[in-house]
């Protein structure tokens, strides 16, 4: 289960379509990452496939809950 987890992280990317512009911080992330460890995960992250040209690529652009994205996949590198 996990390795079909991290296949699908894999496919979540930054869009430019976020509203915010100043990157989280490392400490921001991590303190996320122990949030979500405790709580779990409380807001959904808003995605959307992405085209190329009329094709899905296969991706999802991370439109908002990027610091969450950057969060999750902390914890799956970690192995949590």
């Amino acid at each position: 289960m996990a390795l079909n987890c991290w296949c699908l992280l894999n496919k979540l990317k930054k869009s430019p379509k976020n509203v915010r512009k100043m990157p989280h911080t490392e400490a921001d992330i991590e303190a996320l990452a122990a949030s979500i460890a405790a709580h779990g995960l409380l807001q959904n992250l808003v995605v959307g496939p992405e085209i190329d040209g009329s094709k899905p690529t296969g991706c999802y652009p991370v439109n908002i809950g990027e610091g969450r994205k950057q969060a999750v996949l902390l914890r799956a590198k970690r192995k949590d």
